[in-house]
């Protein structure tokens, strides 16, 4: 089971500043040695890209008390190295190695590196021990709750002083391009902070107003929209995009074209307010989204034109992937077959389903989101009990089966029940599920009339479903 680290290390997982577009083919070595290993497996991952999130696996057996990893990496990255049950983040580069070495038994008594990218790795481990505990998860919702807006600022500048100042000392000599990396990294993550505190305040405190912020709160933009496309190989810049044209959409919505959708006012402030590849990868990535998440046709006519003129063929290509799943389960398409079982053990197709209107929900119990749709959807399934030609089929994600059965009786949700072993199962796959909840509306014929259905929550789910019935609205 891979280990969750601290918050710092969540975001960690990016690929290090550089712009080295030609990087030369080689391979990055890194060899594990473990004493009192009680596996013979090692793996190695890392995102190799921040649009479609594509994980790189490489998986090793053991050489007596050894692992060798043999990579080709573009593009300096942070990978996890996974050895039993434990996880260690490392810094990886093209044409580099490294020797990882510890014993199990006493992992951070032993735990140290050797080769081209020791000292990386080093700071890596000594930010992990000496700053992250001050800052980790749980410390961060605190400080959303509890803490005023200057406060939190303060709490944020003072994580950056310390992780600038371990940095600098000299026991460590990292590189250039490591230090511009993991600066770029800890700011805006930091700016990401303060962006996200008002609501996190307001939604931690359930609070019916954001909290009154100072007249310079914001004064930070100023140097976090110092936009360059080398920082778009870094997870905190890219995932502080997003939640950049959502602000600036709030704060300029009087000079925002009317009539527009969320999705057509995302595009046009990235229009204005980005340029170069940083705005590609923006657009790149709200039609991604779209395509996902939102309305098919627009998000299609969308990618249609972002391919058409974009003149970075590794952002179109990532689209490209993502319309291509996504088109398979776009409305007027064949609802994918499947067979799984349900609670009692029976085997349940789509198939059994035909000549009736499917409401499909792929939900988890762990999912708060859809924790929260269930007393508007035992509601729903009650305004429409007495048409029997419409099915609420459920579809867990849930890894762990008991906590599936146990939600759904003890919550006393009625409908179909299937469940499969995460979002990795082929199922939530064909169905190109990212994220849950998901909705589909499967026609009588087996044919998906919506990808994008309301919630049950939703002001218009029961027009909806009133027309895939055929009924008068």
């Amino acid at each position: 089971m891979i280990k969750k680290h601290l918050f710092f290390s969540l975001l960690l997982a990016a690929v290090l500043l550089c712009a080295c577009t030609a990087c030369e083919d080689s391979k990055t070595v890194v060899v594990v040695n473990i004493e009192n290993a009680d596996f013979d497996e090692a793996e190695i991952f890392y995102m190799k890209d921040f649009i479609n999130y594509n994980r790189q696996t490489y998986t090793v057996n053991a050489e007596e008390e050894s692992f060798r990893f043999e990579m080709e990496i573009e593009h300096p990255v942070t990978a996890y190295l996974s050895l039993g049950n434990q996880q260690l983040p490392l810094f990886l580069n093209h044409d580099a190695s490294l020797t990882v070495y510890a014993d199990m038994e006493q992992w951070q008594e032993t735990l140290g590196f050797s080769g081209s990218l020791k000292d990386e790795n080093r700071f890596m481990a000594a930010f992990r021990d000496q700053v992250e505990p001050k800052y980790n998860q749980r410390q961060m919702i605190d400080y959303f709750r509890d803490a005023s807006p200057e406060e939190f600022a303060e709490f944020g500048a003072e994580m950056v002083r310390e992780a600038t100042n371990l940095l600098e000392e000299e026991r460590f000599s990292t590189s250039e391009t490591f230090n511009n990396y993991f600066l770029t990294e800890i700011h805006y993550q930091m700016f990401s902070n303060l962006l996200n505190y008002p609501v996190y305040h307001q939604y931690f405190n359930q609070a019916e107003t954001t909290p009154k912020l100072p007249d310079d709160y914001y004064s930070f933009l100023g140097q976090a929209a110092d936009f360059q496309d080398e920082k778009l190989f870094t997870s905190s810049y890219t995932s502080f995009l997003t939640e950049y044209l959502r602000h600036m959409i709030g704060q300029e919505r009087e000079t925002i074209p009317e009539g527009m959708s969320d999705f057509e006012k995302n595009m046009w402030m990235a229009e204005e307010l980005l340029e170069g590849k940083t705005l590609d990868f923006a657009r790149a990535s709200l039609i991604n989204y779209q395509l996902n998440h939102g309305d098919f046709e627009t998000a299609s006519e969308a990618y249609h034109e972002f391919s058409q003129l974009s003149t970075h063929p590794d952002l179109t290509d990532l689209l490209e992937e993502t319309y291509e799943s996504a088109l398979k389960v776009s409305p007027g398409s064949e609802a994918p077959a499947f067979t799984l079982s349900d609670m009692e053990g029976s085997e349940v197709s789509l198939s059994d389903f035909r000549g009736q209107v499917v409401y499909l929900d792929f939900w988890a119990s762990w999912c708060g989101p859809c924790m929260r749709e269930v007393p508007y959807a035992k509601e729903l399934k009650k305004r429409f009990q007495e048409h029997n030609d419409l099915v609420f089929l459920y579809i867990s994600v849930d890894e762990d089966e008991e906590a599936w059965r146990n939600t759904v009786e003890n919550h006393e949700i009625q409908g179909v029940h299937l469940n499969v072993n995460g979002m990795r199962h082929e199922v939530p796959n064909s169905y190109n599920v990212r994220g849950v909840p998901t909705f589909f509306l499967i026609d009588r014929d087996g044919f998906i009339l919506d990808n994008n259905p309301s919630r049950p929550s939703g002001a218009s789910i029961d027009n909806e479903l009133k027309q895939a019935l055929g009924l008068e609205v």
